[in-house]
């Protein structure tokens, strides 16, 4: 079975978006660092996939630059 990846369309993204910062409202900053770090690791682990085998990698314009971190 072949999995497509499909992007959510922009108003399905600031849905998604907007259910996300609900979510977030009601966890305690422990909870939401833990999600983030979840996230983290999923990106790395996407990245990680994406360098091993460049046929998965998406479109172009679909990946944004890393912002600067201040940590």
């Amino acid at each position: 079975m072949t999995h497509a990846l499909t992007a959510l369309s922009p108003d399905g993204f600031e849905a998604m978006k907007a259910r996300f910062i609900a979510a977030g409202d009601r966890l305690t900053d422990l909870q939401l660092l833990e999600l983030a770090d979840c996230y983290h690791e999923m990106l790395r682990q996407r990245r990680a996939i994406r360098a091993r085998h460049p046929k998965l990698t998406p479109q172009a314009g679909v990946f944004v630059d890393p912002e600067p971190r201040t940590f």
